[in-house]
């Protein structure tokens, strides 16, 4: 068990520490009071020692004017600086080169390396060495004759005064690092703790991403892989781990490289979100799919470092809205020229409808799967960074403490870097905890679609905040004025469809060719009811297109990303699931508003819920 100084709890409290330094101030000046009297009473009277008065005075008064300014511990440094001239001024008067009171100044070479730093530490050392070496120099070539020894008072009160003031500053200072060497402990202890939880947080959210349908990669500046989940490494018939590290030249296929190379290379130097689609062979099973890659530069400090990749497998979408067009294009003239076949195109037509549906709720979930997991990547990747980097020199720490190598500057960069590394850990891990949660939320809410009370305005803001990172591309924004307390006991799944779809439905169509586009949404309530509305400040809708808006496969972008479907599926969402109505109006070059009323209490005949999904009309 370490050896612990008794009586002095007075560290702990600055007013008690400045008492201590008024007292080592105190002693100063009775020795020079007894070195006063001593020089006063010798006969005849040595006016030689002045110079030793003059040196307890010159300390005492510069500790004094370092504790008014800077506070204690500067003031104790001033007090080791002040031995060193009372020392220096004894060497002089007593015998030069021949004094033994030169064995002090060692001591107080090391003491002044425990309470300064280590340039004053340098300099004491020094200017000691010059001072010994100029002394023997002088006394060499008789510049300088030693004084005759000093009386015996006068050596017992030097030396005495010296030694109980080195003795007391050495307790001092060794009780000091031993309180700090136990903090730096604990805090080490602390972050430990802190890293289990941050690698429990890590595997959970790894089994999130691994487990989602969308492929997700990061790779850095030279395109080489840093992070892929199954999958995205499942696209090119590897495991994630077998990638990590290779470029993406060595395992992509060769007839993709013309097109994903110019979008790389536009990313990484524009530092733009960049998006196309492209189809792919599976190198192993030779199967052949549509995919979506969305390219996110990685920027730190202003400076792009790689870039993000999301992957989303859209060949079922793709072939359903190729049966689609071709449908349309062929209807008119199939309904004239086969007349009979009509229901059995009809039926057919309502099965794509349905595959339609499905794709696009899977297409949904996914891109708000992958959204968040982007978002989450920073906050992750950025705690991790800096967790490691205070491990190490937690590490290194504790090594210069066995070794007794530590310095007050190292204890001082350590406990700064310890405190700003434990702050940047907790704001990341705070801002994946608020994303995860809205997440967890809304895709329980989309797979299970089964009924539950939940407050109005809390339901909508989870959905809006799954949105946010793919909405943030946009200039435009949506302002949310949904007072609290409003409770309703339905379904919050397929509520949370509408919301996505309108927003997306405004996005597409109402803020075409603009960039200051807002969709206000508000609700109000009463006892049985409520009334949610969607306006936005769009470009309107003319009173021939208004008329068709909730007719399937209605739509002016059809081809564009556009299926028909969006708003007949709010409707069904509205009419059949949630037991409510839908209302809209629209004034060309003002905007349009989407009235939508609801019971608050969801009545038993409309727990069977229809096929949904689609989020653009």
């Amino acid at each position: 068990m370490a050896l612990r100084i008794p009586n002095l709890d007075f560290l702990d409290n600055e007013s008690s520490y400045r008492r201590f330094v008024g007292y080592l101030h105190l002693a100063l000046v009775l020795a020079s009071l007894l070195v006063l009297l001593d020089t006063l009473s010798s006969t005849p009277v040595s006016y030689e020692r002045v110079g030793l008065i003059a040196a307890y005075l010159a300390a005492v008064l510069a500790s004094r004017w370092q504790l008014r300014r800077h506070g204690a511990a500067s003031a104790i440094a001033m007090v080791v600086v002040g031995l060193w001239l009372v020392t220096a001024t004894t060497v002089l008067m007593l015998s030069g080169i021949h004094s033994p009171a030169l064995l002090i100044f060692p001591f107080l070479i090391t003491l002044s390396g425990w309470v300064m730093s280590r340039r004053q530490l340098l300099a004491i050392a020094a200017v000691t060495v010059l001072f010994v070496l100029g002394l023997g120099l002088a006394e060499h070539f008789g510049l300088l004759n030693a004084t005759p020894r000093g009386t015996a008072t006068t050596a017992t009160v030097v030396t005495v005064t010296i030694l109980v003031l080195f003795g007391l500053l050495t307790a001092v200072t060794f009780e000091s690092f031993a309180r700090s060497r136990d903090t730096a402990v604990a805090l080490s202890e602390s972050m430990a703790l802190h890293n289990i939880e941050l690698a429990q947080r890590e595997r959970e959210i790894r089994l999130i991403i691994d487990n989602m349908g969308a492929g997700m990669a990061a790779f850095s500046l030279d395109s080489r892989l840093r992070f892929a989940n199954r999958g995205y490494a499942r696209l090119f018939g590897f495991l994630p781990d077998e990638l990590v590290g290779r470029s993406i030249r060595d395992f992509a296929p060769a007839e993709v490289l013309p097109v994903f190379e110019p979008a790389w290379k536009r990313c990484m130097e524009d530092g733009k979100f960049v998006s196309y689609r492209r189809s792919h062979r599976h190198p192993v099973s030779g199967v052949e799919s549509v995919i979506d890659v969305e390219l996110t530069p990685d920027v730190s400090y202003g400076k792009v470092e790689g870039l993000f990749v999301l992957v989303i497998d859209v060949t079922e979408k793709v072939r359903a809205e190729e049966q689609i067009r071709e449908l349309n294009e062929k209807l008119e003239q199939r309904v004239k020229e086969r007349t009979a076949e009509l229901d059995d195109a009809l039926e057919r037509l309502h099965r794509s409808t349905e595959e339609l549906a499905i794709s696009e709720a899977k297409s949904t979930v996914a891109a708000l799967v992958a959204s968040v997991s982007h978002e989450l990547g920073t906050p992750i990747g950025n705690s991790v960074m800096t967790a490691s980097a205070i491990n190490k020199q937690t590490k290194d720490f504790l090594v210069n403490i066995d070794l007794g190598q530590l310095k007050r500057s190292d204890l001082s960069t350590f406990l700064d870097s310890l405190n700003q590394a434990t702050e940047l850990i907790l704001r990341n891990l705070h801002r994946a905890e608020g994303l995860v949660s809205s997440f967890k939320q809304v895709s329980a809410d989309q797979a299970s679609e089964q009924r539950r009370q939940f407050d109005l305005a809390n339901a909508v803001q989870e959905v809006l905040s799954t949105l946010a990172p793919t909405l943030r591309r946009k200039p435009h924004r949506v302002k949310l004025d949904i007072p609290a307390g409003i409770t309703m006991d339905s379904l919050p799944g397929p509520l949370g469809q509408i919301v996505i779809n309108l927003i997306n439905n405004a996005y597409l169509h109402a803020f075409e060719g603009r960039n200051d586009g807002v969709m206000t949404i508000t609700a109000t309530a009463d006892e049985r009811h409520v009334k949610l509305r969607f306006a936005d400040n769009g470009v309107g809708i003319g009173d021939e297109n208004l008329k068709k808006l909730f007719q399937p496969f209605f739509s002016t972008k059809i081809g564009q990303g556009g299926t028909g479907l969006g708003m007949t599926i709010v409707q069904n969402l509205v009419n059949k699931s949630l037991g409510g109505s839908v209302n809209v109006t629209s004034t060309v070059g003002v905007g349009t508003t989407f009235a939508i009323n609801l019971p608050r209490a969801l009545p038993a005949v409309q727990l069977r819920l229809p096929p949904s999904g689609e989020h653009t009309a």
